[in-house]
């Protein structure tokens, strides 16, 4: 059974207690291996992993690792200035 929390959930998330080890052992390992292109893996492994913070967080799970910290503030800062830039240039 997973840890998480109803009470700390942010709205949109539900804390199931499904344990889906399995895929994110995918996205951290095999997915990324399958890339082709070196520079397309690495930015993919932060993405992923910022993206799994959030789901951690959006649960109502603590991020106990300085790592799952760092990446998740990466995540935000980067999915932030893509938004900025497409939406300041008409792509959005």
């Amino acid at each position: 059974m997973i840890s998480c929390s109803d009470k700390k959930s942010v709205i949109g998330f539900i804390c199931t207690g499904s344990d889906e080890s399995h895929i994110w052992k995918i996205l951290h390992g095999d997915l990324i291996n399958k890339f082709h292109c070196g520079t397309c893996a690495i930015h993919a492994e932060k993405l992923f992993n910022g993206m799994h913070s959030l789901v951690s967080l959006g649960i109502g799970k603590d991020l106990v690792k300085p790592e799952y910290k760092k990446a998740f503030e990466e995540f935000v800062a980067e999915v932030n200035l893509v938004y900025n830039t497409a939406k300041r240039d008409g792509r959005l």
